[in-house]
Order: structure tokens, then sequence, then C-alpha cells
């Protein structure tokens, strides 16, 4: 898949624009406020059916208006033999999505014909925050891969929730339903094992894949990503993890939530024998979010087919070298690419150019 044209109406601050693509590689040039980043958030949006900049569909409308749209025209390729049109309207809490003029409710509905791994200055909270954001971008680059994985997260989370509500209602207190307890033990035990197991593998492949990266910068570099579970679940059986339910019940009744299951875990990441939270570099930093971003980007085009890779100002701390390498390899996995610069920023631009790239000012 590619995008060929892509048209806003009342999107941030465009009132209306359209952009049309056709090279696979673009870079999108503007000063600051120019709407550059929006450009990728709609992007992004006709992907998710959501923003990676707000939780509330209503600050994505333009000032003064009511509503906002957003066209995507997707180009022909051998998986998918004819253009496809996928539109997109929203109306504060309304949203009414269509592909080729059929009424689709999710993105897992797009998956087969519209793709996007995005890596934006916020990404670097992978290497910088907390558990939850490295949770979700495992749990996302599962879902990209194998979007059947959205059941299991649905009921993982459904049974998580009844089980904290349950919690909840006996917190401080004895736990008089034991039985509902118990089940909903198993079944978080269940789903949770599940999802480590698929965490783990996926972790391994990449693992593999940021390290072949990692050798076109410099050999000694690399990269290794271990996950860290409160309860290794898949080295034991439920028998004797409900052995020590009774400890484990009165530490729940305390917090009035589970304090087990996968929603707990992390993903530590370390650079060069180095925790990439503390350790090392802005820039180093940079290139892992970039390998792992990659990585998950070779993954899913060799997996689905043609995916979309879109960058915003991303490459502002690599010195010529490093960004000609990071071009030459995006460019080697045969995909669509789309940058976003600053004016001034003439290294990406004269290794884009050279390596065919349109470009285009906002």
């Amino acid at each position: 898949m590619i995008i060929t044209q892509l048209q806003v109406k009342n999107f941030r601050c465009f009132e209306q624009k359209t952009l049309d693509f056709s090279a696979p590689i673009t870079l999108i040039k503007g000063k600051n406020g120019s709407g550059k980043t929006s450009i990728l958030e709609a992007l992004y949006y006709a992907c998710y059916l959501r923003s990676f900049r707000t939780h509330n569909a209503r600050d994505i409308i333009a000032l003064g208006s009511q509503e906002f749209f957003i066209r995507a025209r997707i180009g022909a390729n051998a998986l998918t033999p004819q253009e496809h049109d996928l539109r997109i309207g929203n109306a504060g809490d309304k949203k009414l999505v269509k592909f080729d003029g059929q009424t689709i409710t999710s993105f897992k509905k797009l998956m087969d014909h519209y793709r996007v791994v995005a890596l934006f200055e916020d990404d670097l909270a992978l290497v910088k925050d907390g558990p939850e954001v490295r949770r979700i971008f495992v749990d996302q680059a599962l879902l990209l891969l194998d979007p059947d994985t959205l059941a299991l997260f649905r009921e993982f989370r459904h049974i998580l929730d009844n089980r904290n509500a349950l919690l909840k209602k006996y917190q401080g207190r004895s736990l008089s339903d034991m039985t509902s307890y118990r089940v909903w033990t198993l079944q978080l035990w269940n789903r949770s094992l599940e999802m480590i197991q698929a965490r783990k593998e996926l972790l391994a492949i990449f693992e593999r894949k940021v390290n072949e990266l990692l050798s076109h910068f410099a050999q000694e570099l690399t990269i290794e990503l271990t996950y860290s579970a409160k309860y290794e679940l898949d080295k034991e059986d439920f028998t004797l993890f409900e052995r020590r339910m009774d400890a484990l019940l009165a530490t729940e009744l305390r917090f009035g939530r589970s304090m087990f299951g996968a929603h707990l875990d992390d993903i530590m990441i370390t650079f060069t024998n180095k925790n990439t939270r503390t350790f090392v570099s802005r820039g180093q930093q940079k290139l892992v979010v970039m390998v792992l971003k990659l990585a998950l980007l070779e993954q899913l085009t060799q997996k689905r087919g043609k995916t979309l890779f879109i960058l915003d100002d991303f490459m502002t701390d690599f010195d010529e070298q490093r960004v000609e390498t990071l071009v030459n390899l995006l460019a080697g996995l045969d995909t669509q690419l789309i940058f976003t610069s600053p004016i001034y920023h003439e290294i990406l631009e004269r290794v884009l150019k050279g390596s065919g790239a349109d470009l285009q000012t906002l």
C-alpha cells in the first residue's frame, strides 16, 4: 500500500489542505507552526482512528469549526490491485469512517490496506519513562503484526477490570466471595501467560533485528531487550502459583487492585551494557528508539506488506553520516517514507535529495 493523496478539512490549523505523494520518499519542510506535525497526525489518525497528540478529538477540530474531515487515497499494489478511498469525519464525539464507501467501526478492518509506523520526539519516552510506555509499544507491535491479537487484549482487560472491581469492593476488609476471586485469578493468570509468551517471542525477534541494524553504525554497539515480570508465570504452573494466593490476597485487599499480571511487567532496554534511561546520551537514546521502530517496520513490511513510516523532525541530533546510514536503511525496506523537517535542516534535505525524495514546503 502507498498513500497517493491526503486531504484534510478543518483539521488543526488547516481550513482545507491537499497533499499529493508521488515518490516513495517525501520531505515536508516548514517553519514551526506551519502544520507539519498536523499532516503526520492526520495520516496517523487515518490508520488508528485516534491521535498521538490528544485523547480528545475536539482538540483536533480547527478553531471555529464543529467537525474535521480526512480523506486518504491508497494506491494499488500487488496485494491490492485497485485504488482505495478512506474517508473519516469527526464531529465532537461522533465519528464516521468509510472505506471504499463501506462504513467500518474499527482500525482492525483497515490493517489489510493501510498501516502506519510513526516516530516522534515523544517516542523518547520508550527509553526515558516508566514501564507502561514500553508495554504499549510491544502490545501495539503485536497488534499491527497480527490484528487478531485484539481479542486477547480485550479479554485481558475485561478480566482485569472485573477482578479489580471485586478487590476494590472488599478493600481493607475480609473477602467473602472466594469463589469469584479464584475464578478471576485463574483467568488473569491464563491470559497474562499468553500475553507474556507473545511479548517474549516478539522481543527475541526484535533483539536480533535491532542488533543487525546497529551493525551498520558500529560493530561494538549492542542492544539487549529483557522481559522483566513481577511474577515469572511462564516458569511455573497455576498450582504452584495458587500456593502463594493467601499472601497475594492480603496485599491486594490492602491496595484494592490486582498485584500480579501482564499489566505490571516491564521491558528493560540496555544499550552497550548501559541502562538507556540514565546512562546514555540523548543521541544514543534517539538511535535506540529509531532502530526499535525500524525493527517493527521491517517485520511489519515482511509479514503484511508495504507500510507507511512517518518521522516528525526526529533526526536533528544526528550527524550527516548517521542520517545517511538511516536513510539508506529506510530506503532499502521498500516502503513509503514521509519526513518532516524545519526549514534549516540542511543535512537531512541534502541526504534525502540524493535518495530521490520529493520535497514539499508548507
